[in-house]
């Protein structure tokens, strides 16, 4: 497939498609011991800075050139969406809905994102097959802005 290769070696899937890398791996250790986790880390291979299309959303603004981290809302998972406190649940059961979507963190609304159909490469700020496109408008953003961090090691983050 047009210089995809994947490859799992140890309960670790790397896959490549020339200028991205993408490796992931599961754990059930910290920071959530007993709890499937999947690490996903994701490098260009290639002097990113110097592309004419710059990468876009919210891994993209690792690599947009601006060495800033944007945090939009967050959920707060302590309760359920019945009041009752996560921590009471002795299994499986109970409903959280998701209600942050990124606001102040994206360029946009969420709604901006969704793709119309499985295979759909156009939404608003799609970066396929151009040929030019800008970093994100950080002023466009109200999300905490900060300087960016990076880590050595993405699957042994706490937090």
């Amino acid at each position: 497939m047009d210089n995809v290769h994947v490859s799992l070696h140890r309960k670790v899937l790397t896959v490549r498609n020339g200028p991205w890398r993408t490796v992931c791996s599961s754990t059930v250790g910290m920071p959530h011991p007993g709890r499937l986790r999947m690490n996903i880390e994701i490098k260009p291979t290639y002097a990113v800075d110097y592309d004419r299309v710059a990468p876009h959303g919210l891994i993209g603004q690792t690599y947009d050139r601006d060495d800033l981290e944007v945090n939009g809302l967050r959920d707060d998972y302590s309760r359920l969406d019945n009041g009752q406190p996560t921590t009471s649940r002795t299994g499986v059961g109970g409903q959280l809905t998701t209600r942050a979507k990124a606001v102040g963190a994206i360029e946009g609304r969420l709604e901006d994102y969704r793709m119309p159909s499985d295979f759909a490469t156009a939404f608003r700020y799609s970066r396929f097959d151009v040929t030019y496109a800008p970093a994100r408008n950080v002023s466009a953003l109200t999300g905490w802005k900060g300087q960016r961090h990076t880590h050595s090691r993405p699957s042994a983050e706490s937090g």
